[in-house]
């Protein structure tokens, strides 16, 4: 039985996850977006020694691997301003549901080794909007 064709498409031709996906993922794009400029404009204003990498830059500078052979990339890098050793790293993401927090948020918990790749790291932050739940939130108590 052939498929039927949605008479209006807000998504692309192939899209698996369906229109509220993708109005999910332009959300998360714009939250991203907003919070990633806010943080250069402070740092230019507030503390010109330092820079808010580009997210292909801070990509290629700071990776992270996970448990379960699985990898994540830094895009958020805060450095000094001519040096390539991050400081900071800063992950804004919006959560589209109650498993999303694994996968966007649970990086943080590993800090530690990130510290011993990259010594110069004093810290990192995870800006998680969207949705929450209840065992999202006792996830993060328990790990500190």
């Amino acid at each position: 039985m052939a498929k039927r064709k949605a008479s209006a498409k807000w998504f692309e031709e192939g899209d698996s996850h369906g229109a509220a996906s993708k109005f999910g993922q332009l959300l998360g794009e714009a939250f991203a977006d907003a919070v990633y400029r806010f943080i250069g404009r402070y740092l230019r204003e507030h503390y010109p020694a330092y820079s808010l990498l580009e997210p292909a830059e801070g990509k290629k500078l700071v990776q992270l691997a996970m448990l379960g052979g699985t990898s994540r990339q830094m895009d958020s890098v805060i450095v000094p301003r001519n040096s390539t050793d991050p400081v900071a790293l800063f992950k804004s993401k919006w959560l589209k549901d109650g498993r999303h927090h694994n996968d966007k948020g649970a990086w943080i918990l590993q800090l530690k080794e990130i510290r011993r790749k990259h010594p110069t790291v004093r810290g990192a932050v995870a800006n998680l909007g969207g949705f929450w739940n209840e065992s999202a939130r006792l996830m993060f108590e328990r790990e500190g």
